[in-house]
């Protein structure tokens, strides 16, 4: 229980952090990306928890979610476009909405919204793995068990459709954003 409460204060942190970005310095990356657009189709996976690259692309990219936040494993069967953007790790954007079924990762561009805040301090226990390693319940990999955790939507999908555009790739950029 005391991992989940710290991956949930770390979330609440990040989230606090990502909405007090200064406009100025997220204006330039915006810029940086708009000119990177210019000569080649962008697309970008992130390694990190936060938003600072999501809040700063110039066009419309793919998450493999919906209008509604729901994960549709179509949007990335079937994209073959240079337009997405995968959440490796998981994201300040993602929480868990309850279902008739158990919970599932929803996405949601206003991370400060009552359902957001409020799945990110519910308690939804540890899973174990085969191997007998606890696996926390969040929308972000964290902790034992990654393999474990990027078996669940939109991970799976996130790492199986990487393999192939990075084969398919003519140029990889990779950035490291200090803000």
């Amino acid at each position: 229980h005391e991992a989940d409460v710290l991956v949930a204060k770390l979330l609440d942190e990040i989230r606090v952090k990502c909405v007090m970005l200064p406009s100025e310095k997220l204006a330039k990356l915006k810029r940086l990306l708009e000119k990177l657009n210019e000569s080649f189709d962008l697309s970008f996976v992130n390694l990190n928890y936060d938003n600072i690259l999501y809040q700063s692309i110039p066009l419309k990219m793919e998450t493999g979610f919906d209008h509604d936040g729901k994960f549709d494993p179509h949007k990335i069967l079937y994209n073959r476009n240079w337009n997405f953007f995968y959440h490796l790790h998981g994201s300040v954007n993602f929480y868990y909405a309850d279902t008739k079924y158990g919970y599932e990762i929803r996405f949601v561009n206003d991370f400060t919204q009552e359902k957001v805040v409020s799945s990110n301090r519910t308690f939804r226990g540890l899973k174990e793995t085969t191997e007998g390693f606890p696996v926390l319940s969040k929308p972000i990999i964290v902790g034992y068990g990654k393999a474990w955790q990027i078996q669940r939507e939109p991970y799976l999908f996130y790492y199986n459709d990487l393999a192939r555009r990075v084969d398919e790739a003519d140029k990889i950029l990779f950035l490291e954003i200090y803000i």
